[in-house]
């Protein structure tokens, strides 16, 4: 699911640690490696921020009434209600602050694993005059610069 702009979470960007070294630039184009939402693997788009934190693999219960989703990337530690600022453990209950998808925000989750990284937000620019414009989060490993397949 591609989210947009304007429906992007609570979580203030302004208040994320900015990414001191980041293998992609603002504004560098990259594709997209990975299909963690349908139709944006292979896609290209450029990058629109960076930032260090900790991503985090998690399976919840959306409150819309949707099947469980397991193993769903990334979820930031900013995006984890009462988050301390150490890394949280695999298999911990947590509460998510994000809504990436419908029915994510306010669901139960539980951490499958995590990875302290750089994440980036991803803007599509040829999906401008549609609702869903960007993409948060994807890691290093799910980009490359285009022409590099």
């Amino acid at each position: 699911m591609i989210t947009s702009e304007r429906n992007r979470n609570k979580n203030n960007q302004a208040d994320l640690k900015k990414a001191q070294q980041p293998k992609f630039q603002i504004d560098e184009q990259v594709t997209v490696t990975t299909g963690y939402s349908p139709g944006t693997q292979a896609m290209t788009g450029k990058i629109a921020g960076s930032y260090d934190t900790r991503a985090y693999t998690v399976t919840y219960q959306p409150t819309n009434g949707q099947p469980l989703v397991v193993n769903y990337k990334w979820i930031i530690q900013e995006e984890i209600v009462d988050s301390p600022k150490e890394k949280l453990t695999n298999g911990k209950m947590v509460l998510l602050n994000a809504d990436h998808q419908i029915g994510m925000e306010g669901a139960k989750a539980v951490i499958e694993s995590s990875i302290s990284t750089t994440v980036y937000k991803i803007e599509y620019p040829e999906l401008a005059n549609e609702t869903g414009t960007h993409q948060v989060w994807m890691i290093e490993e799910d980009l490359m610069q285009p022409g590099n397949e």
